[in-house]
């Protein structure tokens, strides 16, 4: 083992030994020559202290027991204890986190031995603090051989443990890029491929590896001519991506090739230059796709294409976005900023979770939607979404986890649409179902009226009739009689009232009839002039529920006509035009403004019009402005 530089004995032992070998030559002895040995004793041990002082690393000896016999500057100032506090305490009181104890003691059992140690340690400065530090202990023996002390050399190496951390986190990022690229590429059926300045494979896609029946590390740096490639087109080959190299231009050509399976088919392919910030060719990127069914079949292969495009318009459909495990978006594509209305530039690193609604984010609905997907291995996504100006959609989604890599992606459509006519069909079916509850609470109520009321009223004008033959006073019988005219006029407007709520004849006779009844019994009373008119009408059979909503519609607008329109005169049209039924209102009264009326509270009798024609499939427009009457057409399909 190498003798310590630590021990100041030794030093001082080495030049007596050369004095008095000097003095055995020489016979001298004399007082001048011993001042002359402390001299140079004291000098050399300086010379150590300071040469140990200006190394740019910790210095530290100890005895046996780990007790400081030396203490560099440099330990000072990485460790924070003087050497005057180090000297005589122990290595390990002063340097040594509690952690580490056990293996320290360990570390100085071995020195103990005569062993050395090196590696890395985790100590402790003087205000408690810890670093990693790169040690080297070494035993120190005397002459004669014996262990007499211990001597460290350590240094801080925190700013390269940081490094190599750096690098490991960019290490890693590239290699998730790579994943990504690898595996975007893999999943189109298009061969994709990269060739270097010596047109070697660098890439090949998996499309490419199972066509050539070939390994990643089988293609990598080699080129076509050691490739399974006829010799001419393996040439044709090279040169091409040589003149993209020189050139900077895209080649594109078509080939016929045989694999070694023997399948052969015609490819089109794609060689792009790759160049970097310097404007130069770094690199040749190249794209292949089987042509052969357009050289066996144009027709065929354009239909295929046309059906190629209308799929990859498709795709701006749907969002396709990737977001990373901390739900940080790191890829979106031209679907994902037409459905959710953020350029790629805006929502790239931002938080996946903008894209909720605030109370979606406040319940932690996109936490969850990524636990779930990660847990189950998807997450299905059926909720209202927000877009960058704040407008909302109903999205229908599913979340899957990245394999083999860190991150998830999301697919997601707008089905706002949908659900708006899911809404409106759900609302249809509610109205008819209240209109049809509606239809039957006023059979019930015009029946409640003809049996009961009606029977009364008869009952009543009887009586009246039978008093009236008694009566002998002339003021007491023109009461009655009075009291018989009310009678009848009570009886007629509640036979009127019945059959306004479900006439007879619309069961009975149909519409046509129903409607020319009803019409010459309103215009009585009502002392308008009403015509009816009918054309194609014979062995037409209506559906219930259209005969029922044309009746309905007839008896609003009429109604509409006697309370605002002041009318001298109404016409009502019923024509059947091929497979529909037009009914037509038309009166000559004030007018109005159509759009003013139906956006108040006045319009609501019309609204009704229209929610019953959509009942029944049909369409109805009005036709009005003051003082130039009003005209309702109604138009409905004729269903059996």
């Amino acid at each position: 083992m190498k003798k310590s530089i630590f021990s100041k004995p030794t030093a001082q032992k080495n030049l007596v030994k050369k004095s008095e070998k000097r003095k055995g030559d020489d016979d001298v002895a004399d007082k001048p020559a011993g001042e002359d040995f402390l001299h140079e004793v004291e000098k050399s041990i300086r010379f150590q202290a300071q040469l140990l002082d200006s190394v740019e690393q910790s210095v530290i000896a100890t005895n046996l027991d780990g007790v400081v016999t030396y203490w560099n500057n440099y330990a000072e100032k990485l460790y924070g204890w003087t050497s005057k506090e180090a000297t005589g305490r122990n290595i390990i009181d002063l340097t040594t986190p509690q952690i580490m104890t056990e293996q320290a003691a360990d570390i100085m059992n071995r020195l103990r031995r005569g062993e050395s140690w090196a590696g890395e340690f985790l100590v402790r400065r003087l205000d408690g603090s810890t670093f990693p530090a790169h040690v080297i202990n070494s035993p120190i023996e005397d002459d004669a051989g014996n262990l007499i002390g211990v001597v460290g050399v350590s240094i801080d190496v925190s700013e390269r443990k940081q490094a190599e951390e750096q690098i490991r986190i960019v290490s890693e990022q590239l290699a998730q890029q790579a994943r990504i690229f690898n595996t975007t590429l893999s999943a189109i059926a298009d061969f994709a491929y990269i060739f270097d300045c010596q047109g070697r494979f660098i890439y090949a896609n998996q499309p490419l590896l199972d066509l050539l029946g070939l390994t990643i590390e089988e293609i990598t740096g080699k080129n076509f001519y050691e490739l399974p490639y006829p010799k001419d087109l393996a040439e044709r080959l090279q040169n091409q991506i040589k003149h993209v190299f020189e050139t900077k231009q895209i080649v594109v050509d078509e080939t016929p090739y045989t694999n070694p399976a023997g399948f052969k088919g015609y490819y089109e392919y794609i060689f792009s230059p790759v160049t970097g910030a310097d404007g130069t060719v770094e690199a040749v990127a190249g794209s292949t796709r089987n042509t052969t069914d357009r050289r066996l079949a144009e027709e065929n292969l354009r239909q295929s294409e046309e059906r190629f495009r209308l799929l990859v318009e498709s795709v701006t459909d749907y969002a396709i976005f990737i977001v990373s495990e901390d739900n940080l978006v790191n890829s979106w594509n031209a679907g994902a900023e037409k459905v959710f209305g953020f350029p790629e530039k805006d929502i790239i690193g931002k938080s996946g979770a903008i894209l909720f609604t605030p109370e979606d984010r406040a319940k932690g609905v996109p936490e969850k939607e990524i636990k779930t997907a990660a847990t189950h291995g998807r997450a299905d996504d059926e909720r209202w979404h927000i877009r960058q100006d704040n407008s909302r959609f109903y999205a229908s989604g599913v979340m899957m986890p990245l394999k083999n890599n860190k991150g998830f992606v999301k697919i997601a459509r707008d089905m706002t649409d949908k659900i708006l006519v899911e809404n409106a069909l759900r609302d249809k079916e509610i109205l008819k179902r209240m209109v049809g509850a509606q239809e039957e609470e006023r059979k019930r109520i015009a029946r409640d009226l003809h049996d009961q009321l009606g029977q009364q009223l008869v009952a009543l004008k009887l009586k009246l009739e039978a008093a009236g033959k008694l009566c002998e006073q002339e003021e007491v019988c023109g009461q009655i009689d009075q009291a018989r005219l009310l009678t009848k006029h009570i009886n007629d407007s509640v036979d009127f009232l019945a059959w306004e709520l479900r006439p007879a004849a619309l069961d009975d006779l149909g519409l046509p009839a129903a409607l020319e009844v009803y019409i010459k019994e309103w215009s009585r009373l009502s002392g308008i002039v009403t015509e009816f008119y009918t054309a194609g009408m014979k062995k037409v059979q209506f559906a219930p529920d259209t005969e029922t909503n044309l009746y309905r519609i007839t008896q609003e607008a009429l109604n509409n006509a006697l309370k605002h329109a002041r009318p001298t005169q109404v016409n009502v049209m019923l024509e059947r035009r091929d497979t529909a039924v037009i009914l037509i209102i038309e009166d000559d009264g004030v007018g109005f403004d159509v759009e003013s009326i139906f956006n108040s509270s006045q319009g609501l009798g019309l609204t009704g019009m229209r929610e019953r024609i959509a009942l029944i499939g049909g369409s109805l427009d009005i036709e009005s402005a003051p003082g130039q009457g009003t005209t309702i057409f109604a138009r409905a399909p004729i269903k059996a």
